[in-house]
């Protein structure tokens, strides 16, 4: 599993299919936005751009979907 960006604002993770059903969805990531500016929820620059170049791309243009329930 490449680790394909890790700095203090965001992490990604991309997963390469290792079973038929992942092989027809291509790989999947696990992104992780962190950082945010102390009692606020408003996206920083870096954020925007991993969502921009990886997450709209990859439901735009494949079979794909994306989580956003909070995690407990």
């Amino acid at each position: 599993m490449p680790i394909l960006e890790d700095n203090d604002d965001a992490f990604v993770l991309k997963e390469e299919p290792l079973v038929d059903v992942e092989d027809e969805f291509g790989p999947s990531f696990f992104i992780l936005l962190r950082n945010f500016e102390f009692n606020s929820a408003t996206l920083k620059a870096e954020h925007r751009n991993i969502l921009q170049d990886r997450v709209a791309p990859f439901i735009k243009n494949r079979v794909g979907f994306a989580d956003d329930r909070p995690q407990r």
